[in-house]
């Protein structure tokens, strides 16, 4: 009987005789269909790694669902045909994108507990670090990613926390993945989730960071803010950075209450945050800290109009509208603040 197998793998994939005796395990699935079926709200096995657990629809992933292009593929025909596109992809052969579209439709609309086990088995097996296991983990968290239900995030997020991915080349093209992720923002409390749960050592921690932040709301600020102490971690330089790229101008005030935080680390933080933000009331809110400032900060408001103006010609109407009646502590911010105003004039009109 092995030598029957044998013959079968090395007629479908002629590389295999080259593949790392590390990957048996992923091997052995791979030729392989799921054959137990799991009771509902059963939770799965993991072996080296994640474990899945059954969850619910979130608002609004109800009607993705009802909206996902059908699919005629059974059960055993997605399970045999995600075997099918790994075979192709470790053999470097070309990918079948009919039946790999129909994978991604079928788990859009069918949230298939014993489909995501088998992936799941065959993520916890690979060998990442070999070229076998970090071709196939890329791929297997792609296809996860494209179908962006709760729980295609939530198994991506568990392997991305889990795994040893030091040595991997995989790293790269999981990033996209994992930046690809929550589209519509509605599974930000998963990631919210995956954070507080990774290492300071995850590779993707600013993927992370960055895709709560691009999704917040008042309480994303918050839970970002509670990182960030002195720049002495890795989450608190990715939740710093993170800060950046919160474009959501009804979330200024939140921001705003910082800039009067006793640690000046969040201070620093907030004043970043609305220069990047490139909106009327952040350019409103540096104008009124500006105001409050020494002739000694000059440097420091120089640097923060320097970013907003860049950012959005919002600054400098702001600017404009605001700084010309606004009281300042000094008389040289208040003139620096207002060339921004100026001089971005003077740029337009050339």
């Amino acid at each position: 009987m092995k030598y029957v197998v044998l013959i079968v793998v090395l007629i479908v994939g002629g590389v295999y005789l080259f593949l790392p005796y590390n990957n048996e395990g992923v091997l052995k699935h791979i030729e392989a269909s799921a054959s137990n079926t799991l009771e509902k709200g059963e939770q799965l096995p993991a072996q080296n790694g994640a474990e899945l657990v059954k969850q619910p629809l979130q608002n609004g992933e109800t009607q993705r669902v009802k909206d996902a292009e059908t699919t005629d593929l059974s059960k055993a025909e997605v399970i045999k045909g995600i075997d099918a596109l790994i075979t192709s992809i470790i053999g470097n052969n070309e990918i079948d994108f009919e039946l790999e579209k129909s994978i991604v439709a079928y788990l859009k609309s069918n949230d298939d507990y014993e489909v995501y086990h088998h992936l799941l088995e065959l993520l916890n097996e690979a060998m990442l670090g070999t070229k076998t296991g970090d071709r196939l983990t890329e791929y297997c968290l792609s296809l996860l990613a494209a179908v962006g239900t709760i729980s295609s995030t939530e198994l991506i997020l568990k392997v991305v926390n889990e795994k040893d991915w030091e040595g991997s080349e995989a790293v790269y093209l999981v990033n996209k993945a994992v930046s690809s992720l929550n589209r519509d923002g509605e599974h930000t409390t998963l990631i919210e989730q995956a954070f507080t749960q990774s290492s300071d050592g995850n590779p993707y921690l600013t993927e992370i960071a960055a895709n709560i932040a691009k999704h917040a709301q008042v309480e994303q600020i918050t839970y970002l803010f509670s990182f960030i102490e002195d720049g002495s971690s890795s989450k608190d330089i990715v939740a710093s950075n993170a800060m950046s790229r919160v474009q959501n101008e009804s979330l200024v005030p939140a921001i705003t209450e910082y800039l009067t935080d006793n640690n000046p680390q969040k201070v620093d933080v907030a004043l970043s945050s609305l220069a990047n933000m490139g909106q009327y009331e952040a350019a409103s809110s540096l104008i009124a800290w500006s105001a409050t400032q020494s002739i000694e900060e000059t440097s420091k408001v120089a640097s923060l109009f320097d970013i907003a103006t860049r950012r959005s010609p919002s600054t400098a109407r702001a600017i404009k509208k605001e700084a010309s009646q606004t009281q300042f502590l000094s008389d040289e911010v208040k003139a620096l603040v207002l060339s921004y105003s100026v001089d971005r004039s003077l740029n337009n009109a050339n």
